[in-house]
């Protein structure tokens, strides 16, 4: 299963986006082939943390790159559904946080290939 990865904000019903909602949209293949496809509501339940709290205010230097900002939003709530193959499961889950990463630069300037695709990183513990 191929497609595209998207991580957008929830919106209301007028359009206006729903502060820290997420709506995640994750395909591929895994080892053996198999397609699996991950669609999650992600609503934090916790206001977003700085990394290194009031001492670094969430600026630190990263991939070569001063001011990169990382923050953490915790306690997640997850809904909606996984597929494995041919196994669709519901999830509804209060566990985890997301990682963030707003790089200053694209965040792989630096890398070997040097792709340049994105300010931002997102990761689901």
């Amino acid at each position: 299963m191929y497609g595209n990865a998207t991580w957008n904000h929830t919106t209301f019903n007028n359009g206006s986006y729903i502060p820290f909602v997420y709506q995640v949209h994750l395909p591929g293949i895994d080892r053996q082939g198999r397609n699996f496809l991950i669609d999650l509501e992600v609503d934090p339940m916790k206001y977003p943390s700085p990394y290194g709290g009031n001492t670094l205010n969430g600026r630190f230097t990263f991939y070569d790159q001063p001011n990169t900002l990382s923050w953490f939003e915790t306690d997640l709530e997850l809904n909606d559904k996984v597929t494995w193959g041919n196994i669709t499961e519901s999830v509804v889950d209060n566990t985890g946080h997301i990682d963030r990463q707003y790089f200053p630069l694209y965040a792989s300037i630096f890398s070997p290939t040097g792709q340049q695709v994105s300010h931002m990183w997102h990761q689901i513990n």
